[in-house]
């Protein structure tokens, strides 16, 4: 970080009548790391930019912008901007801690946040408020110390108001439920454990584990990304306006789901895709086989390459098969396939 953003920050920080250390609390850090920001000794990462910019209000580009002066905070406004009249109280979610976490959508403007087990962890944490955000987050900078004892793992529900603004997750490790949410934004990221959504809407859904499970049921969103590092994606009820991606390092991909793009990719397992047409699908496996349905389709544009197995294309009742490559245009060709696999066979079908 240069000497004029490490300065920025400094005036910034003092706008907001904030000390060192209570700025670091507020980002569940410690004041050695915000103290070396504003010598330029070291720069904040992505997630703590982007609570900087949240909590100082302003934009990112105007957060590390040095060409420009530093307005004066305007006063809050009596009431709340137009189109957000609907949303208040608590509106935003950060968590940054280890743990299982449930996130449940309720009715009201009001919520609560109880904890059970992880007794030790439970010194670390920290849950308050911040204008509209929710803050749950654990002092990572304490030491721990360990005496070879068993405790249960820390858990952590929190009842949310129905309809949320932005909700941001981020655990080293346990897992993540969302129940009942109609959000703007969910991003979620764990280190291993299982990530679920259910029953809720997101304008953009970002599920990522480092190698647990991710489960979809019942859910629209605008897009979705859903990635893990070993284990299966499973998705049902899923639909978005634009964008759906599944990826796996190595498990299983099994998506039913109606959106113009469906990517699904596994380093090895196999893959499994029921959408609506039409639609563009991209399928690809280190080696495992590829089974695609396509409902409502008037036409197939489709290019299926196999390492070893067989490729098959049924088109209401008429079947096309090929030995490790197939390329075939039925109809108006408005839904597009792509599928690719190691060794495994390739299966695409209309009904």
């Amino acid at each position: 970080m240069n000497i004029e953003t490490a300065n920025r920050l400094v005036e910034l920080r003092k706008q907001k009548g904030l000390s060192q250390e209570e700025l670091a609390e507020k980002l569940g850090i410690s004041r050695q790391a915000v103290s070396k920001w504003e010598r330029a000794e070291s720069s904040p990462d992505l997630d703590n930019i982007i609570e900087l910019s949240r909590l100082y209000g302003v934009s990112i580009d105007e957060l590390l912008r040095t060409d420009m002066e530093i307005p004066e905070p305007e006063p809050e406004p009596d009431e709340e901007p137009a189109g957000r009249g609907e949303l208040t109280g608590v509106v935003n979610l950060v968590c940054r801690t280890t743990g299982h976490v449930e996130l449940v959508g309720t009715d009201g403007d009001a919520h609560s946040v109880s904890v059970s087990g992880g007794e030790r962890q439970k010194e670390d944490l920290k849950i308050y408020t911040e204008g509209d955000t929710l803050y749950i987050v654990s002092d990572e900078d304490r030491p721990r110390f360990s005496f070879f004892t068993i405790e249960r793992a820390l858990r952590i529900t929190a009842a949310l108001p129905r309809r949320m603004a932005n909700i941001d997750v981020q655990l080293k490790g346990g897992s993540l439920r969302v129940n009942g949410l109609d959000m703007d934004s969910l991003r979620s990221k764990t280190g291993g454990g299982s990530v679920s959504a259910e029953k809720s809407a997101a304008g953009y859904l970002e599920l990522i584990t480092g190698g647990g499970s991710v489960t979809v049921r019942d859910v629209n969103a605008g897009s979705a990304v859903l990635m893990t590092g070993g284990g299966s994606v499973s998705a049902s009820g899923l639909s978005a306006k634009e964008k759906i991606t599944a990826k796996t390092g190595g498990g299983s991909v099994c998506v039913s789901c109606s959106a113009p793009e469906v990517e699904a990719k596994t380093g090895g397992g196999g893959i499994k895709l029921g959408c609506t047409a039409p639609c563009f699908v991209s399928a690809k496996t280190g080696g495992g086989g590829i089974d695609v349905v396509l409902n409502g389709c008037s036409g197939v544009d489709a290019q299926l390459v196999t390492g070893s197995g067989r490729t098959k294309l049924s088109y209401f009742g008429e079947t096309v098969e090929s030995s490790r490559k197939l390329s075939a245009k039925r109809g108006d060709g408005s839904t597009r396939v792509e599928a690719k696999s190691g060794g495994g066979g390739i299966s695409v079908e209309m009904i």
